[in-house]
């Protein structure tokens, strides 16, 4: 890098190479090592100093260079400040919304004055490179800058630059030693570059002040959203009081309360002794509006004689709704509504008869659980021991169809051969497969023979298990089909669950294809099977 700054010899003052003569008519000395210099301010190369008799080494260069710049601050009025990301404490409004300012500061230049360089600050034994003030937005705040060349701020500086309090930069100009030449233009250019330049510290006067202005503009939005709300809700009053009557809503109870019935373990319906549900909601006359305050305001209202007070929570964006009590209505929305649907928007928070109620109704069902269970558990214990021994072995299940499924079986069996399609050739064990209390090859050749008579292009689960127990008397046997629909804790084998699996037998054998409801049928059916059949059975 050359040098851009010398010491005027004699005087030993600094001088800017554009201040002087060319030549040795300069009568400057290097501020390293005092040897004399000449002033080089050809037309074609930058205008700088070089030793005239001497060797001129790097530390000559880097301490012109920092000379350089400290004089560049004494001479000029501004400098650059990087950010300060600040954020205000948080703020409710009266619905209780988190409110919270964020600003970034500077990152710009500022205005400075009184500039001093290496003022001893005895106190912190600690000598800057630059002291001056800078200003913060109407606060002259005192600010350290720090000339970066070989070395920057090292630990010990740095805890001394904290326990003064003062705010403080570091600009970093080590780069420029790399470069060969460096101008006047490109040093002031690279004393102004963001990237060089970082906070060493931030006074705690500063950031009080910076803090100040984030609380302050915060403060002013949280107003300013009052005076919305506040406003909403004088409107509201002034369109419900107008009236002078307010039709609330109507609660709306559970189902599970509202049903007459309920469904216990063995999977039956069973009435409730329960009280008729009250009517909560409806017309009243309204005898006022309460002040809007921590994301309420209350409802003067008055029936049969008598006056009552119902708080309505409103619960706006992300602002929280409390427990306003026994009895409240509620307001949920992303926004304040329109003052003309507001009552249609109110849903009841809380209400003490329903409370009550539902109370009433859930004692009933428990009596119905607690008159009832003892003898349900006891008929689910006797189903599950015969299913038990069901289970291992289940020989012993028998349908009382048993005989005419039988019967069915040997005459479809037949029928089928008329069309050369050998049924025992589509029979298979299928696990639970014994449910229907007949062998497995009886109701699947009845299954397959159905799949074939009945129309349709495909066939799906519920269809064929309804033909099967009403044309031909297949169906679950007991305990099995009542433990299906039971919550005993146990796997129960399930007849819809076998008949899919059997259809999925089918499409491995090419009788079927499974598609996305039904299973898509590939053997010979509907009409086509029928009269194949009608024609063979007149031949024989």
């Amino acid at each position: 890098m050359s040098i851009i700054v010398a010491l005027e010899s004699g005087k030993h003052t600094i001088t800017s190479i554009e201040d002087v003569p060319s030549g040795l008519a300069c009568n400057c000395i290097c501020p390293s090592c005092h040897a004399v210099l000449v002033a080089k301010k050809g037309s074609e190369k930058r205008h700088h100093f070089a030793h005239h008799e001497a060797d001129e080494y790097t530390h000559c260069r880097e301490t012109a260079l920092h000379l350089a710049a400290k004089q560049f601050f004494l001479n000029n009025d501004s400098t650059y400040l990087p950010p300060v990301e600040c954020q205000s404490t948080s703020l409710k409004t009266i619905l209780n919304e988190p409110y919270t300012y964020e600003y970034s500061f500077f990152n710009d230049m500022r205005d400075i004055q009184i500039v001093e360089e290496e003022v001893w600050l005895n106190e912190y034994v600690y000598r800057p490179d630059i002291r001056c003030e800078v200003d913060i937005y109407g606060l002259w705040e005192p600010l350290l800058i720090e000339i970066a060349v070989t070395h920057k701020v090292d630990d010990d500086k740095m805890e001394k630059i904290k326990s003064s309090d003062y705010s403080a930069i570091e600009i970093d100009l080590a780069s420029l030693l790399k470069q060969p030449k460096v101008s006047v233009d490109e040093l002031k250019q690279a004393l102004y570059q963001p990237e060089r330049i970082k906070w060493l510290n931030k006074s705690s006067r500063l950031l009080d002040y910076l803090n100040s202005i984030v609380c302050s503009k915060n403060s002013a939005l949280v107003d300013e959203r009052n005076d919305i709300i506040r406003n909403w809700h004088k409107q509201i009053s002034n369109q419900l009081l107008s009236s002078g009557k307010v039709n609330l809503p109507r609660y709306k109870f559970p189902q599970h309360i509202l049903a007459t019935t309920i469904k216990l373990k063995d999977g039956n319906d069973y009435p409730i002794d329960k009280p008729q549900a009250p009517i909560i909601g409806g017309e009243f006359d309204l005898h006022g509006v309460s002040e809007i305050a921590d994301s309420r305001f209350d409802l003067v209202l008055g029936y049969n004689g008598k006056t009552y007070r119902l708080p309505v929570a409103l619960q706006i964006g992300e602002g929280p709704v409390k427990d306003l009590g026994k009895s409240y209505l509620a307001l949920n929305d992303v926004s304040l509504p329109d003052p003309r649907v507001f009552v249609a928007r109110l849903r009841w928070g809380r209400s003490e008869r329903a409370e009550q109620h539902i109370k009433e109704v859930k004692n009933a069902q428990e009596l119905v659980r607690f008159t009832k269970g003892a003898q349900i558990k006891r008929d689910i214990t006797n189903k599950l021991k015969r299913f038990e021994q069901l289970q291992i072995n289940p020989d012993m299940a028998r349908s009382p169809n048993l005989a005419t499924i039988e019967k069915y079986y040997d005459q479809f069996v037949e029928e089928l051969g008329w069309l050369n399609i050998d049924a025992l050739r589509y029979t298979c064990e299928i696990n639970g497969g014994w449910i229907f209390g007949c062998p497995q090859r009886y109701w699947q050749v009845i299954a397959l023979r159905s799949i074939c008579y009945l129309s349709g292009k495909g066939i799906a689960v519920p269809i064929l298990s309804q033909q099967l127990k009403r044309s031909f008397g297949i169906d679950v046997i007991e305990p099995v089909r009542s433990l299906q629909f039971m919550d005993t804790g146990k796997a129960v084998p399930n007849g819809w669950g076998v008949l899919n699996s059997y259809l999925k037998f089918l499409d491995r054998c090419n009788v079927l294809r499974r598609g996305y409801k039904e299973f898509e049928k590939i053997i010979i059916h509907g009409s086509d099977y029928q009269d194949k059949v009608f024609e063979l059975k007149n031949e024989s």
